[in-house]
């Protein structure tokens, strides 16, 4: 039926191409010269309505929970429609102001000011929209503040008509009572006027003549527009500009999400005012050479520098079987069955940092004896985050409820999404690296923040990874996993040394000449592309070693690493039984689970030759993590029929939880929803018999 509906709307549009062909001709050259303004616009569209994330991100606009973040994401969207307005109202006078004869000079007066003014309404129009479709129950408040809102911007856009509109007898003129008329007759007259001329008309010269040109003098508009309310936008937005990108996790957090999307687009708007003057002036594209100069900047202004490699260095952590042992050792004198658990916490960024927690949090509130039985945890990106934070919360408690747990209740996306718009772009034109611009550094100093914000006396994790397991002996091995980028291996920073012949990965803490925080560890294994950078390690001489993303390219769920730890551990485990240390030795992996393996859906979809590699590519990505948990899972029995595998997964069938570092109320009472009813699951049921006996 969608295919029938597609082509009969192609269809109207080809007939009116034809019919009101002068009509087209006037649209396509004002929109044309006016793609800047249009392009931010559906990019803003795309982002808030057509992910998952800002979906999420448009369901937290409430007014009563965050007044201050809604009040400056309404300044700032006044402050993106008005700069739309002007950028595509200088874009149209200084490239070329059109004079059109005929019955359509009596428009072309004000051709300009309605382009420019509907363009600096699609803002208000997307944003009513978006908000009224995505949120179930919308805020009336921010509803009537953005109608408001809107209704100024448009007596600010008509009150500036100077000569009065006549239709027929009656005369409308700018007045503000008069503003809703004005408008709804403004846009009938030129509709009428529009298609009238694209019967009536002709215009005087043929094909490039038809369109007189009447190039307005650029000093006299220069002057006219530099006066001091212009003056005042420039540096306003100069200054907030500056200060996002020097303290992105500050003032980041003060504007939001939303409000940092609209007062960038806002900036690079100002930025497209500033390249029109500039073309008029010199005759020279500046975009092109802009873009150009940043492509060859990239070869020498990278400062995403995130160690220093040394071969032979002093390793002071415990070899992985002498540790084994002893942690073995140390419960066999309790019990005669010596209980491993052993956990893989997938990815999937806020999503998984939230339920890792979760689960690892309600296992150790309702087993008195989990956490003496969990020796290790393999994770990766989100799921380090709520590893990290279980672990840490060994010294200060567990939070009463997971409501009240630091950092993933926190707005994560924000800070990343200021130095990816701000910070990032004044990198980009500098040719060479400035380490106060390293973007990368942004998730690491807010997951400190947010941490100390609750604990200010436990500054943990600003403190150095393996320092925190010397002073707690019981704290689980932690495995943070990342991926080598030239090669495309497994690198794992771990508490414990290990031999790369028995876990095939890169022990990446053997070489570093200096240890790394908790922060930055765990935000190493959580940079997934575009909203973070790849970290740089170079040798001590000055040349790269290589550099590392987040873990789940290799493997998103950790079971890679988890099952090589098992099989290690399993034979180590046979030989302290062997020697009496203790009767049994009994393994539990838990396989901790955010992410859906997609269905085998043979629909097309939308572009589907664009889509295919894309879908292509993520849907091999998601069954190699199918792979390995039916390995895991078929492999387990044949090495010890007492060993167990257990799947605690996520239920994202009711409420698509996004996967991104922001979630919105609705997303957060999901997750304790779900962590609420775990004693009615039958997985999770499972594992706590198992751990109990």
């Amino acid at each position: 039926m969608s295919q029938y509906f597609i082509i009969i709307i192609f269809t109207l549009f080809f007939i009116s191409l034809f019919i009101f062909r002068k009509f087209w001709v006037i649209f396509f050259q004002l929109s044309l010269k006016c793609w800047f303004p249009i392009f931010t616009n559906l990019l803003a569209i795309v982002f808030l309505a057509g992910t998952a994330q800002g979906k999420d991100i448009i369901t937290e606009v409430d007014f009563f929970r965050s007044g201050i973040r809604s009040f400056t994401s309404l300044l700032a969207l006044w402050l993106w429609a008005y700069n739309s307005m002007k950028l595509a109202q200088t874009t149209l006078e200084l490239s070329q102001t059109y004079k059109f004869s005929g019955q359509i000079s009596d428009i072309s007066d004000n051709a300009i000011l309605f382009v420019s003014g509907l363009l600096g309404l699609f803002p208000f129009i997307s944003a009513i929209s978006v908000i009224s479709v995505i949120q179930e129950s919308t805020d009336p408040i921010i509803l009537t503040m953005l109608l408001v809102e809107t209704w100024m911007f448009v007596v600010f856009i008509f009150i500036r008509i100077n000569k009065p509109i006549k239709l027929g007898k009656i005369q409308i003129t700018r007045s503000i009572l008069n503003i809703v008329s004005l408008y709804i007759f403004k846009l009938y007259s030129l509709i009428r006027e529009l298609i009238n001329a694209s019967f009536n008309v002709i215009l005087k010269n043929n094909d490039k003549k038809n369109i007189q040109a009447k190039p307005s003098d650029l000093n006299e508009h220069l002057n006219q527009y530099m006066h001091g309310l212009q003056l005042i936008n420039w540096t306003v937005h100069f200054s907030v500009y500056l200060l996002i990108a020097f303290w992105p996790i500050h003032f980041s957090n003060f504007f939001g999400s939303i409000g940092l999307i609209f007062i960038a687009l806002s900036c690079f708007s100002i930025v497209g005012i500033i390249f029109t003057y500039f073309r008029k002036k010199t005759r020279v594209p500046l975009f092109p050479f802009l873009v150009l100069t940043v492509l060859v900047f990239t070869i020498v202004n990278e400062n995403n520098k995130a160690g220093e490699i040394q071969m032979d260095i002093d390793d002071k952590r415990q070899d992985l079987t002498m540790h084994f042992e002893d942690w073995f050792e140390n419960r066999a004198t309790l019990k005669d069955t010596v209980q491993i658990t052993l956990v893989a916490a997938e990815g999937g960024g806020l999503r998984s940092a939230y339920w890792t927690y979760g689960i690892l949090r309600q296992l150790h509130l309702d087993n008195t004896g989990f956490y003496n039985q969990l020796y290790a945890i393999s994770s990766v990106s989100g799921g380090g985050v709520g590893a990290a934070l279980y672990c840490t919360e060994q010294f200060t408690g567990l939070s009463e409820s997971i409501s009240e747990a630091p950092i993933i209740n926190d707005d994560n996306l924000s800070p990343m999404l200021g130095s990816l718009l701000f910070r990032e772009l004044i990198q980009s034109i500098i040719p060479f690296s400035l380490e106060i611009l390293d973007r990368s550094t942004t998730m690491n100093k807010n997951f400190e923040n947010n941490w100390k914000t609750r604990h200010p006396n436990y500054p943990l994790w600003n403190k150095e990874f393996i320092e925190l397991w010397n002073i707690n002996k019981s704290l689980p091995v932690m495995l943070f996993n990342t991926t080598k980028v030239e090669s495309g291996e497994s690198v794992l920073f771990s508490s414990v040394s290990f031999d790369s012949a028995q876990i095939h990965s890169i022990d990446m803490m053997k070489h570093l000449s200096k240890q790394p925080k908790l922060s930055e560890v765990v935000g190493l294994s959580a940079r997934f592309m575009y909203l973070q950078p790849a970290g740089r390690f170079d040798y001590t001489n000055g040349k790269t070693w290589g550099h590392l993303v987040d873990g789940g390219y290799y493997d998103n769920s950790g079971l890679s690493t988890i099952f090589q730890l098992y099989t290690v551990l399993r034979e180590k485990a046979d030989i302290l039984v062997q020697d009496d240390i203790a009767k049994y030795a009994k393994f539990n992996i838990i396989y901790i689970r955010n992410v859906r393996h997609t269905a085998n859906n043979p629909e097309n979809s939308f572009i589907n030759e664009v889509n295919t590699p894309i879908k292509t590519l993520l849907n091999s990505w998601y069954s190699r993590v199918y792979s390995f948990e039916q390995i895991v899972r078929t492999t387990l029995p044949m090495i010890n029929q007492n060993d167990k595998f257990y799947e605690i997964k996520l239920d994202r069938e009711e409420l698509p939880l996004p996967l991104g570092w922001l979630f919105s109320e609705n997303s957060k009472n999901e997750m304790v929803r779900q962590l609420e009813y775990l004693d009615k699951d039958d997985n999770y049921k499972q594992v706590n018999s198992s751990i109990a006996n």
